[in-house]
């Protein structure tokens, strides 16, 4: 369920059949790896069990496949694809597998670095040494379109060389470097260190933790997941056996609908109500944020068992 753009690269790489079926037939292939859900752990697995599995898959994948280039994942964090938050050191031995059998680590923090999972770098806090990584949204504060991208210097160095070499990356865009985006993206990093935005950020998202008993009194309310600014509510039928909430009720529309009758907006993905507020949002604003998404929820419980 990783998520990684809509260009045919990113869309491979991220392929997730509800948003990209249609081009299938364009993509390239790729080989997918599960990655563990508390909430949806196959019969028989404890959770340390299922995490245990997907990394012996990724390690078996390595080993009878020596034409793998690189390991493309989003860092600490599938957002769009449910919003699952990896567990402790999965991530870092994903990354250590990596550098064992040679193989590149390509981290997407577009959506999750910058203070949305509360840090700066989710490669930082998750012990993981990438070759890559990519970065934006935060970056301009949604400003401005403006993205970066990270590289080790092994990487750097091979694209380094006199003009005759032909070593130079040409792949680039009409707008690539853009002199008022790059502006907007130093102020914005000013921002963070004169607010002390990371702290702000780690202290505010608390907020969140306070709702999750409220939220789980909703019989729609199968599973909370959330991580500094960022929440997703998981609505089933069937708490007991975890059924989700059939897609042809339009669940998306439904949860609109009764949030603008609260004053708010929120993005429904599948059964998952998404929450992810502006990294600037008092406290009191994101208490009122989750004070109208539980009546949103509750409004919307009729129209959706």
């Amino acid at each position: 369920n990783g998520y990684h753009g809509d260009t045919f690269g990113a869309m491979s790489v991220g392929y997730i059949p509800e948003f990209f079926g249609k081009f299938k037939k364009q993509l390239f292939s790729t080989i997918q790896i599960p990655v563990p859900n508390e909430y949806r752990i196959p019969k028989g697995f404890t959770f340390q069990d299922y995490q245990n599995t997907c990394l012996e898959k990724i390690e078996n994948k390595f080993l009878k496949d020596n034409k793998i280039a690189a390991f493309v994942m989003e860092s600490g964090a599938q957002v769009a694809g449910g919003v699952i938050i990896f567990p402790k050191y999965f991530q870092s031995k994903i990354s250590k597998l990596c550098k064992k059998y040679n193989i590149l680590l390509v981290l997407d923090e577009i959506a999750t670095g910058f203070g949305r999972l509360g840090s700066m770098t989710q490669y930082t806090e998750q012990k993981s040494s990438p070759d890559i990584v990519a970065y934006g949204k935060m970056l301009t504060g949604g400003y401005m379109t403006m993205a970066a991208t990270l590289t080790n210097k092994k990487i750097y160095d091979s694209f380094l060389g006199k003009f005759n070499d032909w070593k130079h990356l040409f792949h680039g865009h009409t707008f690539t470097g853009n002199p008022i985006a790059a502006a907007v993206a130093n102020e914005n990093l000013n921002l963070y260190k004169k607010n002390n935005l990371i702290k702000k950020i780690q202290k505010t998202s608390k907020i969140f933790e306070q709702y999750y008993e409220t939220l789980y009194k909703n019989e729609l309310v199968g599973n909370i997941r959330h991580k500094g600014m960022l929440m997703g509510i998981e609505l089933v039928k069937d708490k007991k056996n975890k059924i989700p909430i059939n897609p042809k009720k339009s669940i998306n529309k439904i949860i609109f609908e009764e949030g603008k009758k609260q004053g708010i907006y929120l993005r429904t993905l599948g059964n998952i109500v998404m929450l992810v507020p502006p990294l600037a949002i008092t406290e009191k604003e994101l208490d009122l944020l989750l004070v109208k998404t539980v009546k949103t929820i509750k409004s919307a419980q009729n129209q959706l068992i």
